[in-house]
């Protein structure tokens, strides 16, 4: 896709490490990943302090950010509107509640977006302040133009809601985490994170147990699919009459990357 406002850089943050992959004004990346890792302590500040010297490597003046964070370092739930709700401060206060139940962190350390709808429940997702300031102060530094920083799922969910059903449940498979969006009766019900071993990983039954289990708690019906992406594994995607359908999507022409430089390219346009 050309860009007429000049070069692309997208960024992927985790906790271990950052990668930097930048676009042409056509669309097309160039050059090597550029990557720096973390070092211990607090993930927030780590991760500023290793894109602080990513970006003081590399020159960047003038090119557009995307930031792709880790779900790790975020927080990603449902809220379900309330019956009463008639304005935007509604949804607002229906949020920070949520968040609290769930979290019970303080909500003056976060910074929470949502795609707020009034009729039915839907996603809102929080950065840590930290985060979301420090990055705005070293765009500002290094003059570049900051235009998103999302969580992963969010990410991958942009590049690729268009390929999903109704009914069936968007997932994420990246660095040993299986995220979930839960959906019924094309209503987002809930966002599940769980843990991945390799013995899952290996186990073509795996994933229909874990969406039984998930269904049968929370009361709702069998998907029709499981619509995965990420670090996919490929027992889950053999076809077999008994077992939940699991379809994983590939990006055309993706290049051979590392674990931080795949969380960049979730970012990159499909």
């Amino acid at each position: 896709m050309l860009d007429l406002f000049g070069a692309r850089m997208h960024v992927g943050c985790s906790p271990q490490g950052v990668a930097l992959l930048r676009r042409n004004h056509w669309g097309r990346l160039v050059g090597a990943p550029v990557q720096h890792a973390c070092g211990e302590g607090d993930a927030v500040s780590a991760v500023v302090h290793a894109l602080t010297e990513l970006l003081t490597q590399e020159s960047c003046r003038n090119a557009a950010l995307n930031l792709t964070v880790c779900d790790s370092l975020a927080r990603l739930f449902v809220v379900t509107p309330p019956s009463n709700a008639s304005h935007a401060r509604d949804l607002d206060a229906a949020i920070a509640l949520r968040f609290q139940q769930l979290y019970g962190d303080d909500a003056t350390q976060w910074r929470w977006r949502a795609a707020r709808r009034i009729d039915r429940p839907f996603l809102a997702v929080a950065l840590p302040v930290a985060l979301h300031e420090g990055v705005l102060a070293l765009a500002q530094q290094r003059r570049v133009r900051l235009v998103g920083m999302v969580p992963h799922l969010v990410a991958s969910w942009n590049r690729w809601h268009d390929q999903l059903g109704a009914d069936d449940w968007f997932a994420l498979a990246y660095d040993d985490v299986l995220t979930m969006t839960v959906v019924a009766r094309g209503t987002l019900r809930a966002v599940l994170r769980v843990p991945l071993t390799q013995d899952a990983m290996r186990d073509a039954d795996w994933l229909d147990a874990c969406v039984a289990r998930e269904c049968l708690r929370l009361d709702l019906a069998r998907p029709r699919r499981v619509v995965l992406c990420g670090e996919a594994p490929q027992p889950w995607c053999a076809p077999a009459p008994e077992r939940l359908a699991c379809l994983a999507l590939q990006p055309t022409h993706q290049p051979a990357l590392s674990r931080d430089a795949n969380l960049a390219y979730a970012g990159v346009p499909q």
